[in-house]
């Protein structure tokens, strides 16, 4: 083995490492050994201590070879009922994962990309998020049940849901009114929630992309912050005055982090 490249040589090694583990697993567990006769038992073991010494010996590299090669003879003569096994087992555990896995992902966090504009400028056109699925309570996997409450959705709140219809699609929204709420938005695109008109001030008015693909033709829109309880978050809202109303420039694509304007009373 001196003349092997390295990543051979600890290709080999690897692979002894590997066929000892097996053998000494079946000599080791009872459904496994009860299999092998008293001679089989004796030689496998014999086997595996001599490729355990040759591996622990770097100085004995070159005799590796005929220690492996005795050992894989024993192993495919005495235990080839041992590959099926390998192979379930390395099944259940790869199955276990990815039941791990889905669980996860159905009862704890999700993972989600944005598809389209309609929570900009908060959220904008591929951006990845994290659900927390444990906010309002644990459920069941793969279910719509939630054995446990402990919260329940508010003002402000940016939710993930499934589409009342069919479709299978996910949508990302920002709750503005919970159950028992009076909505309606008036001519001028102010939000009312119980008759009382929610709280917001103009930031100023830019250009952005009418659509979602960032080459379509740029539009104005005018750029608010508006308040939902102790939640304040930006929005934008279609201009469909003239360009050159109320400022112009480019607004920025994410959440305010400047102090609020001048005037703007809460």
């Amino acid at each position: 083995m001196a003349s092997e490249p390295g990543y051979r040589h600890r290709q080999i090694r690897r692979h002894a490492g590997q066929l000892v583990r097996l053998a000494r697993r079946a000599l080791g567990r009872p459904w496994y050994r009860r299999r092998l006769s008293e001679a089989a038992a004796k030689d496998l073991g014999e086997a595996v201590g001599a490729v355990r010494a040759v591996v622990r010996d770097r100085r004995a590299t070159d005799k590796l070879h005929a220690a492996l090669d005795r050992l894989e003879t024993l192993f495919d003569r005495h235990l080839g009922f041992m590959k099926y096994s390998v192979y379930v087992e390395y099944a259940g555990q790869i199955g276990l994962a990815v039941l791990a896995a889905f669980v996860l992902r159905e009862s704890v966090v999700e993972a989600f990309k944005i598809p389209s504009g309609s929570m900009l400028p908060t959220l904008e056109v591929g951006d990845h998020i994290f659900v927390n699925k444990l906010e309002y309570g644990v459920r069941v996997p793969f279910t719509s049940w939630l054995p446990v409450r402990y919260a329940a959705p508010h003002r402000g709140d940016v939710v993930v849901f499934e589409a009342p219809h069919a479709s299978g699609d996910a949508f990302i929204k920002r709750i503005v009114a919970v159950e028992g709420d009076l909505v309606r938005v008036d001519r001028a695109g102010a939000l009312w929630i119980n008759e009382r008109k929610v709280r917001r001030c103009l930031l100023g008015t830019g250009l952005a992309p009418e659509r979602d693909e960032p080459q379509s033709r740029k539009v104005e829109y005018d750029f608010f912050l508006e308040r939902l309880g102790d939640v304040v978050f930006e929005i934008r809202q279609r201009n469909d005055r003239s360009l050159g109303g109320l400022g112009g420039g480019e607004m920025p694509g994410r959440g305010v982090t400047a102090s609020f304007p001048a005037g703007c009373c809460w």
